[in-house]
């Protein structure tokens, strides 16, 4: 079955994208960024401890364990976060999993800072057809090479008449 557009210009037929593999996936988020959550965890805790310590549990201190509480449960999720690409969708694991079909692609774009690769994790910019957006991010090399070929193809295939 052919799909026509409606009105010219407009492209209704799926996207298809190929990966170099059946799956892609990697890690969301780069080595030394997830060193310095541990350590921020880690170094907040042993501050904290003294302090209740020296308190005692009490409703003052009782928040400063929740905030401390729910920092380490964000970066449990960060730690184990991971980013696959399929020939039919986007997901990237984390303290909430997100997920893009990929036939629903209308733009995505590959964010990076320029020589902080290796610290801050490049991500990738994806909007669907009916304007849901998401960030996926990667910090694995295949990963990386297949988004930039994504964004590449779907970019052509977006300008096509």
């Amino acid at each position: 079955m052919t799909l026509t557009p409606t009105r010219p210009g407009l492209q209704t037929a799926p996207f298809v994208f190929l990966p170099a593999q059946k799956t892609v996936a990697g890690a969301a988020y780069t080595r030394p960024f997830k060193a310095l959550c541990g350590a921020w965890v880690l170094g907040s805790g042993l501050w904290l401890a003294p302090l209740v310590g020296a308190s005692g549990l009490n409703q003052r201190t009782g928040w400063f364990i929740l905030a401390w509480l729910l920092m380490a449960y964000s970066a449990w999720y960060l730690l184990r976060s991971r980013t696959s690409l399929s020939d039919s969708q986007l997901t990237q694991t984390g303290w909430v999993d997100k997920q893009l079909p990929v036939a629903e692609l209308a733009y995505c774009k590959l964010l990076r800072v320029p020589g902080l690769d290796a610290f801050i994790a490049p991500r990738l910019y994806a909007r669907s057809r009916s304007g849901k957006f998401a960030v996926f991010y990667a910090a694995d090399k295949a990963l990386l090479a297949e988004f930039e070929r994504l964004c590449t193809e779907l970019t052509a295939f977006r300008r096509l008449p």
